[in-house]
């Protein structure tokens, strides 16, 4: 978006502040009972930040892909 123009670049820092907030926020979502061997999927903290990163990624890939001019 910053890119074509679209946003401003505190814009810009403004959204990809939110997007890191919000994939700390699902990281701690997803070890809410605790990392490792204490959590329900026994998923790792390193783990759920990967899952966050890749989700994160496919998210905005997708928004862009609808927004974006053809």
């Amino acid at each position: 978006m910053l890119i074509r123009g679209d946003i401003f670049l505190r814009e810009f820092f403004e959204y990809v502040i939110s997007q890191v907030i919000g994939a700390l926020a699902g990281t701690a979502s997803l070890g809410a009972n605790g990392f490792g061997s204490l959590s329900a999927s026994n998923i790792s903290l390193v783990g759920a930040l990967i899952v966050e990163v890749i989700l994160t990624f496919v998210f905005i890939y997708a928004i862009l892909g609808v927004i974006s001019l053809k």
